[in-house]
């Protein structure tokens, strides 16, 4: 951006004191069950819904998932079984996840 001059060189320098390193949802897993924790509360509460937790199998559904969209895309996954859930408990069946994008351990576990 520096190059392009979209962005002020100055700026860029004042701001790049201490550069932070956030490693991708999928290589902090155990992040997972508190994100999800608090986007449920989060949303349940605005939408006026009282969804409690998860069920073990929900969470470990969350856990397999690699995000490739990272934290946003657990929010979106999680406002949007908000959205279509109305008992206390999200089931695995309620997480509407893109196929294909599980761990490779969690793919042969079953066979």
């Amino acid at each position: 951006m520096i190059k392009e001059e979209t962005f002020r060189e100055d700026l860029y320098y004042r701001l790049n004191i201490v550069p932070i390193y956030l490693p991708p949802l999928k290589e902090r897993q155990e992040d997972i069950p508190m994100l999800a924790s608090h986007f449920l509360k989060k949303y349940s509460e605005e939408m006026g819904k009282e969804t409690k937790g998860f069920t073990p199998e929900a969470m470990e559904r969350l856990m397999k998932y690699l995000w490739p969209g990272n934290v946003r895309e657990l929010e979106n996954v999680i406002e949007r079984s908000v959205v279509m859930v109305d008992e206390e408990m999200v089931r695995p069946d309620h997480l509407i996840l893109p196929k294909g994008e599980e761990k490779e351990e969690s793919r042969f576990k079953f066979l």
